[in-house]
């Protein structure tokens, strides 16, 4: 449902992709600094111009706030006709963003209040990437980002969630890896080694980052003690499936709580359905029971693997 529903302005009858997305960031930077909201803008456009990924089209915006403003910008974007995407609980996974959605325009706004792999509490993470901020231009408004280094880190730790769980978007984390690497046509300059360990000291990212400091930092990292990853790390780089997570977390359930897991699983709700089609927030009972069919029918062919994925992580074999 709406924060609120205040019409936004009038809109071009075809606002492309790659117009929509500078615009909504413009928007979202503009309504941050009138309303006194920190934010910082990560990876896509802004990690492009600082040589943190690959050129690439992006599909929507980033945005990381201050976990404190949160609810303000949400607020702010409801004003403008932007509504939140249903979100799916019931998975043991924290939540660690809201996404949203406008009906005239083809993007959406991503809005972090913690980040995946920045295992730091989430306002000391956000204190450390403010930290030697900069800025970059969208559809002409200047908005804030994190230094280079920071864009560098979130533009890792992102490629590493995705890079082996068999997920769409592992094809563009395996790019942007590849490419921070150098293995691509254009090499990067990295941070250097002096510059990365504050930002991984203050957002706890050390364990989440182990794998890519190896491969682009291997002299310096061969001196560090890198701590044990967090179980949210390791269940959201395990799979991507979420049949995979709702098994994981029946399993550790108490049994008072597995009735209820397992039904949540198998009848899932308007808004769980709505995740990934938001025309069935107003579809009728029979739609919705077609599509709780089809649903269990692809859990039911990913079950095998899921089944398998789940015991390796609860049992470590």
């Amino acid at each position: 449902m709406p924060l609120a529903n205040v019409a936004s302005p009038a809109l071009p009858a075809v606002l492309h992709r790659g117009e929509a997305v500078e615009l909504a960031a413009a928007l979202t930077a503009s309504l941050c600094r009138e309303r006194g909201l920190r934010c910082l803008f990560v990876k896509g456009p802004a990690a492009v111009a600082a040589g943190a990924r690959p050129q690439r089209a992006s599909a929507d915006i980033d945005v990381l706030v201050h976990p404190e403003d949160m609810d303000r910008l949400l607020e702010a974007l409801a004003e403008r006709g932007w509504f939140t995407r249903p979100f799916e609980d019931g998975m043991g996974l924290p939540k660690h963003s809201v996404t949203a959605y406008h009906p005239h325009w083809p993007c959406d706004i991503d809005v972090h209040f913690r980040f995946p792999g920045l295992d730091a509490d989430p306002a000391a993470a956000f204190a450390a990437l403010e930290r030697g901020s900069g800025t970059h231009r969208f559809a002409g408004v200047e908005a804030p980002v994190p230094p280079r280094g920071g864009l560098v880190l979130i533009q890792a730790v992102h490629a590493l969630r995705n890079l082996h769980t068999d997920s769409h978007h592992m094809t563009n984390a395996r790019a942007d890896y590849d490419f921070l690497l150098g293995r691509g046509e254009s090499a990067p300059v990295l941070p250097a080694w002096e510059e990365l360990t504050p930002l991984l000291d203050g957002t706890g990212a050390w364990a989440a980052m182990e794998p890519f400091l190896r491969d682009a930092y291997p002299e310096q990292a061969a001196g560090v003690s890198f701590p044990a990853a967090s179980e949210d790390w390791i269940r959201r780089t395990f799979s991507s499936y979420g049949s995979t997570h709702k098994l994981v977390l029946l399993a550790r359930a108490p049994w008072r709580e597995k009735p209820r897991i397992l039904w949540r699983s198998l009848v899932p709700s308007r808004e769980a359905l709505a995740v990934v089609d938001l025309s069935l927030l107003g579809a009728d009972r029979r739609t919705l029971a077609r599509h709780r069919r089809q649903r269990l029918l692809r859990f039911l062919g990913r079950l095998p693997l899921a089944v398998r994925q789940a015991r390796r992580q609860v049992l470590g074999r």
